[in-house]
C-alpha cells in the first residue's frame, strides 16, 4: 500500500492551481481531454462525399493490412491565405479555429524574427524581403492549438515555398504557397522535391485551376503538372471528393462575383476516416481566400510490445555501455562498426558524388545505420536485460503515473515565459 506521504512527495502542490496553457504545452495530457470536435460558425459549409455516410471511412486506394494495432485521434487541419497577415487579425482568426488542431496560414508576408501575438505554438517559413517596403512576400506559418492531441515538430523540406510539420511519429503535413508568377517548370521542380512518406497531407494555395476535376470553371497551365504529379505518386485531391464545386477564393470585379478553387488538400493516405472539408464562405477575415478545414480521424499506429515499459510501452534495447571505457572493448566496437557500415558508407558517398534524380530511400539508409550500430554493440559490449520485476517493489503504476505528471508539469513550467513562470502550472 502506498502511503499518503509518498504520494504527496511525488505530486507537487502546484498541481492544485489552475492550469495556464502556453504554446509549449506537452500535448500528451491533452490527448484524453480534447476530442477536437469540429465546429465553427454557421456560415461555414461542410461537405462530405454524398455517396458515403459521414460515420464511415473513405477508402482512397487499396490499403495494406497491418499487424500493428492503432488508436483513432480526431484532427482538424485549418488552411487560410491571409494575403498579408496583420497582428490584429490573429485573434479574430483563432476565434474561428478553437476546434482546430492547427491552422496553416499562407502569404503571411512575415520577415524574421517576427512572432505572432498568441499562446498557440507557432512555426514560420518567413517570406522574402520586398525592396523599398517594410514587409516580405510569400511566407507560410502554422499555429498549433494547445489542445492538439499529438506532439508537433518541424521537419526540413528544403524549399522556400513549403513548411513541413510532423504530428506524432508518422503523420506529415506539408503546406505550400506557389505564387502565380512561378514558372511551370519550377512548379514541377518544387513538387518533385517534396519528401513524401507513407502518411503525408499536402495543403496550401497552389494557384492551380483544375477545372471540372474539382468543379471549377476553368483550368490553367499548372493543372496538367499537378495532375500528372498526383498520378505518379498515388496522391488523391480531397477537394474532388469532399468539397466538389466549393470555391476557396471569392471576390468582386465590377458588379460580378469571381470565384475559383486554388486552395487544396492532397494526400497519399490509403484510408481517411470520417473525413470532411469545410469552407467558411460567408466569413470575412480581410482576405478574398476563405478559411478551410479538413477534419478526419487519424489512425495512430501502436507498435506491439513484448516487454513492458512504464510510459511508452515499447521494447527498449539495453547494452553494457560502461564497458566502452575499456580500451580493448572500445577498439572492438569501432572496428566492428567500421566493418558493418562499409557498404553503407560507399552507398552514401555514391549518393553525394552523383545525386540521383529521385529521392533516395532515407528511411532504409537510417535502418541500415541503426542495424550497424546495434550489431557492433552486441558483438563488443554485449546486450543486457532490463531489471527484474521484483526490483523496487514499492514502485506501483500509481506512482509511475504521478511521476510522469510531475515531469510533464516541470517541462510545462520550464517553457513558460515571463510572469507566467511565477504562476507555475
Amino acid at each position: 500500500m502506498v502511503s499518503d506521504e509518498v504520494v504527496s512527495e511525488v505530486l507537487s502542490s502546484k498541481e492544485d492551481r489552475p492550469t495556464i496553457r502556453r504554446h509549449r504545452d506537452d500535448p500528451v495530457e491533452d490527448m484524453a481531454m480534447d476530442l477536437n470536435t469540429y465546429y465553427y460558425n454557421a456560415s461555414s459549409r461542410q461537405v462530405s462525399d454524398p455517396s458515403i455516410p459521414s460515420s464511415q471511412s473513405i477508402p482512397l486506394s487499396p490499403s495494406t493490412p497491418s499487424n500493428n494495432t492503432s488508436s483513432l485521434v480526431p484532427l482538424t487541419i485549418g488552411l487560410w491565405n491571409a494575403n498579408g497577415l496583420q497582428a490584429s487579425t490573429v485573434d479574430d482568426l483563432l476565434r474561428h479555429c478553437q476546434s482546430f488542431s492547427l491552422v496553416f496560414i499562407t502569404e503571411t508576408w512575415l520577415l524574421p524574427p517576427a512572432r505572432l501575438p498568441t499562446s498557440w505554438q507557432q512555426f514560420h517559413l518567413y517570406g522574402s524581403p520586398v525592396a523599398g517596403q517594410y514587409r516580405g512576400s510569400m511566407g507560410v506559418s502554422a499555429l498549433v492549438s494547445p489542445r492538439c492531441s499529438l506532439p508537433v515538430v518541424e521537419f526540413p523540406v528544403n524549399c522556400k515555398y513549403a513548411l513541413g510539420l510532423q504530428l506524432g511519429r508518422s503523420l506529415r503535413l506539408i503546406c505550400l504557397y506557389l505564387p502565380p508568377s512561378l514558372p511551370t517548370a519550377e512548379v514541377q521542380s518544387v513538387l518533385d522535391s517534396l519528401p513524401l512518406t507513407d502518411d503525408t497531407i499536402i495543403c496550401g494555395d497552389l494557384n492551380v485551376r483544375l477545372g471540372r476535376l474539382v468543379g471549377d470553371s476553368r483550368t490553367n497551365m499548372r493543372s496538367s503538372v499537378l495532375r500528372r504529379w498526383c498520378d505518379d505518386h498515388g496522391l488523391n485531391i480531397l477537394n474532388k471528393t469532399l468539397a466538389y464545386g466549393i470555391p476557396t477564393y471569392l471576390t468582386c470585379r465590377g458588379h460580378a462575383e469571381v470565384s475559383s478553387i486554388v486552395d487544396y488538400y492532397i494526400t497519399n493516405m490509403p484510408l481517411v476516416r470520417s473525413a470532411s472539408i469545410s469552407v467558411a464562405l460567408d466569413l470575412s477575415l480581410g482576405s478574398d481566400h476563405k478559411l478551410m478545414s479538413l477534419s478526419f480521424e487519424y489512425s495512430v499506429p501502436v507498435v506491439p510490445s513484448t516487454q513492458s515499459s512504464p510510459s511508452l510501452g515499447q521494447v527498449r534495447r539495453l547494452w553494457n555501455l560502461s564497458r566502452l571505457k575499456e580500451p580493448e572493448v572500445q577498439q572492438l566496437y569501432v572496428s566492428t562498426f567500421c566493418s558493418l557500415s562499409a557498404a553503407l558508407l560507399d552507398q552514401l558517398q555514391q549518393l553525394c558524388s552523383s545525386p540521383p534524380s529521385t529521392r533516395p530511400p532515407i528511411d532504409h539508409l537510417n535502418d541500415e545505420l541503426n542495424a550497424a550500430i546495434y550489431s557492433a554493440l552486441d558483438k563488443s559490449v554485449g546486450s543486457r536485460t532490463s531489471r527484474p520485476k521484483q526490483w523496487k517493489r514499492f514502485w506501483t503504476s500509481q506512482l509511475q503515473a504521478l511521476a510522469d505528471r510531475r515531469d510533464w508539469l516541470y517541462r510545462k513550467w520550464r517553457w513558460s515565459l515571463g510572469i507566467d513562470k511565477a504562476y507555475g502550472s
